[in-house]
Order: C-alpha cells, then sequence, then structure tokens
C-alpha cells in the first residue's frame, strides 16, 4: 500500500515539475545535445546530456524534432517515446 503511493506520488510530482524527455541516437544510444523541438512559436532544445522539457506542449500538438546531423521528424506529443526519443543519422554519398 504505501508503494502504490509513494509511486502516485512520484507521477504526480513528474507532471506538476514538467515532463522531460532524452534524445538518443538511434544507433549508438548516446545522448544528443542541441536538437530542435518546435511548434509553431513555441520551442526548446536539449542540452548537453539531451535532456528537454516538453511541458509547453499541447498532447495534442504535433511537434517538429530537428538536429543539423539527423533526420527531421513531426510526431504527436502524446505518441513520444517518454523518457527516450531516437533520431537517426543523415546519411551522405560522396560522389
Amino acid at each position: 500500500m504505501i508503494r502504490r503511493i509513494f509511486i502516485l506520488i512520484i507521477t504526480s510530482t513528474n507532471c506538476l515539475f514538467g515532463q522531460k524527455t532524452i534524445i538518443k541516437d538511434s544507433l549508438s544510444n548516446i545522448p544528443i545535445e542541441n536538437v530542435n523541438l518546435n511548434f509553431k512559436n513555441s520551442g526548446a532544445s536539449s542540452n548537453e546530456n539531451g535532456v528537454v522539457d516538453i511541458s509547453l506542449f499541447d498532447n495534442d500538438n504535433v511537434i517538429e524534432i530537428s538536429h543539423v546531423s539527423y533526420n527531421t521528424k513531426k510526431i504527436i506529443k502524446k505518441k513520444l517515446g517518454v523518457p527516450s526519443i531516437y533520431q537517426k543519422k543523415h546519411l551522405y554519398f560522396l560522389q
């Protein structure tokens, strides 16, 4: 019973103080710094640990996730892979 209450408190605290996710490389599983998340005029960027606060977005917002070295993707906030979002690198072929 006490364990269930503790888990409920932890979950409630997360909702009150923000929602965070980590952006990681899909192959190496390493956090990615400076990933941009945007919806209309709202935006956020991941820190040096790949952590980004997504609480400013509503659940039905389509968020664009972009980084210069990775493919851009669009995803609805409620479908985000919390606690982690995985990005695939761009592939460049030189001729």
